[in-house]
């Protein structure tokens, strides 16, 4: 079972990797870069100041949490699963296409860049608020994360593990977040 998922990890990601052209490479290159993102942060940070006023700090300060919680609990599992990136994979990796002779790191499962944006797209998606683009961040992973298996930096597998701990990250989160918003509530009630 566990070879024939192996064999279509590998298939999928050949048939993603192995079809690109200078134009995409460029493209995917960029999709790849978080600074490339800047201007998608600075118009959801717009949105939730202008919904939240002073109190969307608490909302930043939960995503740098998030942040730091995906980022490194990806790092935990790549290294203790210590699976090679397709561009170490000393069986594939000199079939394998990379831009810029970018090969990242040794090692590839989890992605990070998978579970940091699926982290914050889920936890902002669960502000009312930000369902109406929705859309907007469902694109953003996805492109994300098609340019990590497209530019042989991760296989497909490798992104889903990543996607699957952004999201329980985001959902731990959420519980600090209505903890935190009841125990404001509560407080200020307790005040009054």
């Amino acid at each position: 079972m566990l070879e024939a998922i192996e064999n279509y990890d590998l298939i999928l990601f050949k048939l993603i990797n192995s079809n690109h052209s200078i134009f995409f490479d460029i493209i995917m290159f960029y999709f790849s870069k978080t600074l490339f993102w800047l201007p998608l942060y600075l118009f959801l940070a717009f949105v939730l100041i202008k919904q939240f006023k002073k109190k969307s700090f608490i909302i930043f300060a939960l995503i740098a949490l998030l942040l730091g919680a995906t980022d490194q609990t990806s790092v935990l599992i790549k290294n203790t699963i210590k699976r090679y990136r397709p561009s170490h994979n000393l069986k594939i990796q000199n079939s394998v296409h990379t831009y810029k002779n970018e090969r990242g790191g040794l090692y590839g499962f989890v992605s990070s860049h998978a579970a940091n944006t699926a982290g914050v797209a889920f936890f902002l998606s669960l502000i009312p608020v930000m369902r109406r683009y929705l859309w907007l961040l469902t694109l953003w992973v996805f492109l994300v994360c098609y340019s990590r298996i497209y530019l042989g930096l991760h296989y497909p597998s490798d992104i889903i593990g990543g996607i699957f701990v952004g999201i329980i990250i985001a959902i731990i989160v959420r519980f600090i977040f209505i903890f935190i918003v009841n125990k404001v509530t509560l407080n200020k009630i307790l005040k009054e």
